[in-house]
């Protein structure tokens, strides 16, 4: 079964249960062979194979002692920003905004000549 939103949360114990299972057994372990390598109860091990509820910390141990741990990467991707997003984002920042200040050259920078020609403000 694909783990998808449709199904209840009850489905999804159940599902994840069954997969714990599969790997317990493909790996040749005993329920508690894994609930002691893990550091949980045996029972607990058996609640979480028959899709009860236990506590994630659980979860997170026999998924260690199971060599899948690794797979939680995939449930809550990291969000860390990689060197080329962060490039790309300070690509995409636009400099920052002044307003003219108030006490601005009132003069203008050229002015015209006796004969109608202009001069600059820095040839007179």
């Amino acid at each position: 079964m694909q783990i998808d939103v449709l199904y209840s949360d009850e489905d999804i114990l159940k599902e994840l249960g069954e997969r714990i299972k599969a790997e317990r057994i493909r790996q040749k372990m005993t329920q508690s062979q894994l609930g002691i390598n893990s550091g949980v109860g045996t029972s607990t091990v058996q609640r979480a194979e028959s899709g009860e509820s236990i506590q994630f910390l659980n979860i997170i141990k026999i998924l260690r002692t199971l060599h899948q741990l690794h797979n939680l990467d995939v449930l809550l991707p990291s969000s860390e920003m990689t060197p080329m997003q962060y490039l790309y984002s300070k690509k995409q920042k636009k400099p920052e905004r002044y307003r003219a200040s108030v006490t601005a050259e009132k003069t203008p920078p050229y002015t015209p000549d006796s004969d109608g020609a202009f001069v600059w403000g820095e040839d007179r």
